[in-house]
């Protein structure tokens, strides 16, 4: 998973930062809404993160149906 280096404002179940994602170098970015257990983000670092997904079986009506564990930072770079 690669992280970008600012946060940006979204709405989600209310006004939020979030974090702009993507799973593949060549992705476009898009907009995280949840949180990725372990992982502290500082802005103006990017980062590409080894994350363990954990599907929730029976998530609450809100709620993503993916949870994301830090498992290691591979690089963070300015």
């Amino acid at each position: 998973m690669f992280v970008g280096a600012k946060t940006i404002e979204c709405e989600g179940v209310g006004p939020q930062r979030c974090l702009l994602i993507k799973f593949n170098k060549t992705d476009s970015w898009e907009y995280f809404y949840d949180a990725i257990a372990g992982f502290r983000h500082e802005e103006g670092f990017e980062y590409e993160l080894l994350v363990n997904r954990i599907l929730i079986a029976n998530p609450l009506a809100d709620a993503s149906s993916i949870e994301y564990e830090l498992l290691e930072i591979v690089s963070k770079a300015p």
